[in-house]
């Protein structure tokens, strides 16, 4: 993917997709060789802990059988988890 600027020198990174997974809605992007998670912070005890949590993993090998998720980034300013 290549990065653009919106015109505002905001440079895009990646685009992250909304999943379901056992424990519930996270985000998921890749940059580069790496696969980008974004979870809601659901130990969250404190006004000053953030609410949510990124992590990083090594990207996935992807196979003929997988497909690329539907949609694309949610708009509007808010996670819509």
């Amino acid at each position: 993917m290549a990065s653009e600027s919106t015109g505002s020198g905001l440079i895009q990174l990646t685009g992250l997709w909304l999943n379901e997974g056992k424990r519930g809605k996270f985000m998921s992007g890749s940059l580069g060789a790496a696969r980008i998670l974004v979870f809601r912070n659901t130990h969250k005890t404190d006004p000053k802990h953030p609410d949510y949590l990124v992590y990083i993993a090594p990207k996935k090998r992807e196979s003929a059988t997988d497909q690329a998720p539907a949609g694309g980034a949610p708009r509007g300013g808010d996670a819509p988890f």
